[in-house]
């Protein structure tokens, strides 16, 4: 059973017997007070014509008064006038000399059941000296207990009309009430299935609203990580499948140089020739594995955010990369705007370097590249240009996917194992920046990475 359907039926359990009681009380009351204004209404009349019937005899002259069955005649005056005001009255007065119902100055009033009808009966002795005499009252109260089971009867249709119209009722608000989380429950149904949250509108600022809006916050909260992880685990995918690919290359060639050397009958120049090609790739593989485990390394760490001096920074980097550059017979020109910046330090080397590197490969034999730092606002900028062979438009949008290359074959007959950007963009995001590419081909590349004075770290 549904929350909203407990609800209901507690509700009804709860309400419609007291609503019931309070309907039948109150018909009560009005029979009763019915009943208790007649009993009052015949006990003042009985009373009033007790004394008036006395008061009558008195006001007659002295011998009048003693003349026998002088009680009756002036009694019937009024029994008459009491038969023509109700003719369902009975009034009467008799001689009884001692009563053994009542005494001076009392009533009896009751209601007994005369036959098939309830009857009120009423008696009083007249006051001294006529105290023998008893007067009696009776009216029959049909209509009182007729009107009874008419209320019985309006109670009923009251009773069920209300019970129907508040069952109505309560069904459609606790309904309205409990649909936003009916319709929670579709969503999170929705979600196990697999299918895309879409957040619950509810109006109001009650407690099941601001339980939709919590929950509205979670469950894209949730979608959000969900989102994330599928691509992360699509980029996890898609990094073991390019590392198989561009494993199964230079391992096919190394195996097969090997077995020429092993099986084959060769000159010295074309062991040596075999040895180099081996050599160089296997120089390739070792390049690549150190750069998916420096990456692997910076994806956990925190950074280690000190004050770095900017000369020193390029020192150390021209340093690093004079081997390279004196290889290729290229030149490096620096340009350093400020003094100090704040950021990893190993980090922002091995960004620099590959940038650098990466200038390298795409340039002729005698060219400049160019290496910037300045600063820009809140922000500390690093620019590396160079004048080589540059890149198509659409080739920007994958440059940092790992093992994409521009140019296959020039990147690995230099050494390049596609991961160096990537590795790149990592440092970037851990650095809370952006990293933009400016490439036009022949012309060349420029590449600006833009990094807050004030570093979080990022994932």
């Amino acid at each position: 059973m549904k929350l909203w359907q407990k609800i209901y039926m507690t509700a009804l359990l709860l309400f419609l017997p007291v609503l019931d009681v309070g309907l039948f009380m109150g018909a009560r009351m009005v029979f009763d007070y019915n009943i208790e204004a007649a009993k009052d209404q015949a006990s003042d009349e009985v009373h009033m014509l007790c004394h008036t019937i006395v008061r009558d005899i008195e006001s007659l002259p002295g011998v009048q008064q003693l003349r026998e069955g002088i009680v009756e005649e002036v009694s019937q005056t009024y029994i008459n006038y009491m038969s023509d005001k109700d003719s369902s009255v009975t009034v009467e007065i008799r001689y009884v000399d001692v009563s053994e119902d009542v005494t001076m100055g009392q009533q009896l009033l009751q209601v007994y059941m005369g036959g098939d009808s309830p009857i009120l009966y009423v008696t009083e002795l007249l006051e001294t000296p006529y105290e023998g005499y008893q007067l009696y009252y009776t009216k029959p109260l049909d209509d009182f207990y007729q009107l009874w089971d008419n209320l019985k009867t309006v109670f009923m249709v009251i009773s069920l009309s209300c019970s129907v119209v508040l069952a109505l009722i309560l069904y459609l608000l606790l309904y309205e009430m409990t649909y936003p989380l009916h319709r929670l429950s579709m969503e999170v149904e929705r979600m196990r299935r697999g299918e895309p949250w879409q957040p619950v509108e509810v109006e109001g600022k009650d407690d099941i609203a601001l339980l939709t809006d919590r929950f509205n916050e979670m469950a894209a909260e949730i979608q959000t990580q969900l989102e994330k992880l599928q691509k992360e685990n699509e980029i996890k995918q898609q990094l073991v499948d390019d590392v198989a690919h561009e494993l199964r290359t230079p391992l096919t060639s190394i195996y097969g140089y090997a077995e020429y050397l092993e099986k084959a009958r060769c000159s010295e120049e074309e062991r040596l020739e075999a040895l180099e090609y081996i050599m160089m790739e296997s120089k390739r593989l070792s390049h690549m594995g150190q750069e998916l485990l420096t990456m692997a390394i910076y994806r956990e760490d925190e950074l280690n955010r000190e004050e770095i001096d900017a000369d020193g920074f390029v020192r150390d980097l021209s340093s690093m990369l004079e081997g390279t550059l004196h290889e290729r017979r290229l030149r490096l020109q620096r340009s350093v705007g400020i003094k100090t910046f704040m950021g990893d330090r190993a980090m922002l080397i091995c960004l620099a370097r590959n940038l650098i590197e990466n200038a390298a490969r795409a340039s002729e034999s005698g060219s400049t590249i160019q290496f910037y730092i300045w600063e820009e606002g809140d922000n500390v900028c690093l620019a590396v240009q160079d004048h080589g062979i540059g890149m198509e438009e659409q080739e920007l949008e994958r440059i940092t996917d790992a093992f994409y290359r521009v140019d296959k074959a020039r990147s690995r007959s230099n050494g390049g194992a596609g991961i160096g950007l990537s590795l790149c963009a990592l440092i970037v995001r851990k650095h809370a920046g952006t990293m933009e590419f400016e490439s036009q081909p022949d012309v060349g590349t420029t590449v600006t990475v833009t990094l807050p004075k004030e570093i979080k770290n990022e994932v």
